[in-house]
C-alpha cells in the first residue's frame, strides 16, 4: 500500500497518491461524451462539473489549502490543511473500507462523519496537516 506523501507534494503528486491508495474503492464519473474516469476530483476554480454523473464512492480534494500558523523565528512554521471529502452515492455500499484505508495511511487523522439520511449521502471529511516552512517577507 502506498501512503500518500503530503509533505511538500504537488497537486498532481497528491492526486496520484490518492488514486493509488483509494482507487480500488472509488466509483466512476461518467462524462457527457460517455467516457469514464475514477471518481476523484480536485476542486480548484470550479466544482465537479454538473453534467458529470457519479456512481459509487467519490473523493474530492480541495485545492488551495489554508495555512495554520505554528510560529517560528527566522522561518515561519505552518500547517497546510488539506481537506479530503468522500461521499457514497450507492446505498448498497458504505465508507467503511475507505475509512480503514485512511486510518492505515494517517492514523492520527480524525474524520468527521455524516451518516446517510433521507436527504444526504454518507460522508467522511478529513483535514490533513502538512507541515511547511515559509520564509517571512
Amino acid at each position: 500500500m502506498t501512503v500518500p506523501a503530503l509533505f511538500g507534494a504537488t497537486i498532481p503528486q497528491l492526486r496520484q497518491a490518492l488514486l493509488d491508495l483509494f482507487g480500488s474503492e472509488l466509483g466512476i464519473y461518467t462524462l457527457p461524451d460517455g467516457s469514464t474516469q475514477p471518481a476523484l476530483y480536485v476542486v480548484g476554480s470550479q466544482q465537479v462539473p454538473p453534467d458529470w454523473r457519479v456512481s459509487g464512492i467519490e473523493c474530492v480534494l480541495l485545492d488551495a489549502p489554508p495555512f495554520q500558523s505554528l510560529g517560528g523565528v527566522g522561518m515561519l512554521k505552518a500547517n497546510r490543511i488539506w481537506t479530503l471529502q468522500f461521499r457514497c452515492y450507492d446505498t448498497d455500499q458504505t465508507l467503511n473500507a475507505v475509512q480503514l484505508l485512511a486510518f492505515r495511511a494517517w492514523p492520527w487523522a480524525q474524520p468527521r462523519r455524516l451518516p446517510a439520511t433521507d436527504d444526504t449521502y454518507e460522508q467522511l471529511t478529513y483535514e490533513l496537516n502538512d507541515p511547511v516552512l515559509i520564509t517571512p517577507l
